[in-house]
């Protein structure tokens, strides 16, 4: 624990922080802190203390549900953590009665997520924006899990003319390979293995393509083996331009690509993602 912690509510309260720090020549980061804490949250948190700026983890779900959050020990882990401020955005002070604006960009918002569960970026979207420009926030860093929620970020602010930097930092993964998420911890033993399985057989996947097999027979068959190995659907295999999000049919030209997955366990989204050139 630190002295200066503080947990925000409301944007006067975030604009009467953000300005004190700026006004004191610091810089300000702001981790979206998609679902419960997690170890992936924490490093990016530290991260960015490594870097010398002020850090504050803002409290974000994407629409259509997701693990429960407990706000009072989501604080305190990101307090030990060292971040300076946590954002919880009490509901009807960000979007009050009679707010009618999404940000929606065509090709991004509607592909892999957005086209498994509709709208499902409307909320953490607009509420990251309007965090940023609340706090005029240098620096926004995210995991690299978020990678389509990384990508709609910049190229919104970017269209905007926002100047903040959107930075995605690699994933923090376990010994077997598993991203940090919540919802890989929340997973009981034997579907906890499943669940390691999972990275492995993407990252197989992603090899197999490097190695110049057809990226459509690889998505197909390791779609089929993974629900065969006991996963319940599997919501996309993809590959795509790292950047712009479009399908891509040859790696070897099309620039950075990345291979995009996302199935279910034990009705849990597991997501998950990889470079492939």
């Amino acid at each position: 624990m630190f002295d200066g912690f503080e947990v925000l509510r409301s944007p006067d309260q975030l604009r009467s922080l953000a300005r004190r720090w700026h006004a004191e020549g610091q810089k300000v980061a702001i981790i979206p802190v998609i679902g419960p804490v997690h170890d992936g949250h924490i490093a990016l948190v530290r991260e960015a203390r490594s870097l010398g700026h002020r850090v504050a983890a803002c409290l974000v779900d994407l629409d259509g549900g997701g693990l429960p959050r407990d706000i009072d020990t989501d604080a305190e882990e990101l307090e030990h953590a060292r971040a300076d401020a946590v954002i919880a955005p009490l509901i009807e002070k960000y979007c009050p009665d009679g707010f009618r604006t999404r940000l929606r960009v065509g090709g991004l918002t509607d592909v892999l997520c957005g086209k498994v569960e509709q709208g499902c970026f409307d909320h953490a979207v607009l509420i990251t924006l309007r965090l940023i420009n609340q706090s005029r926030a240098d620096l926004v860093l995210i995991s690299e899990l978020q990678w389509q929620f990384a990508i709609i970020l910049g190229q919104i602010t970017g269209d905007l003319d926002i100047d903040t930097e959107i930075r995605i930092r690699p994933a923090l993964r376990a010994a077997d390979g598993t991203p940090c998420s919540a919802e890989a911890s929340a997973l009981p033993y034997p579907e906890r293995r499943l669940a390691a399985s999972f990275a492995r057989t993407l990252a197989d996947a992603a090899q197999a393509i490097r190695s110049g097999c057809d990226p459509r027979s690889v998505c197909s068959n390791v779609g089929a083996a993974l629900v065969d190995a006991g996963f319940e659907t599997v919501d996309y295999l993809e590959l795509r331009h790292a950047g712009t999000l479009m399908r891509v049919q040859d790696p070897a030209t099309s620039g950075p690509a990345r291979l995009f997955a996302s199935a279910r366990l034990r009705g849990m989204r597991l997501l998950d993602n990889m470079a492939v050139a």
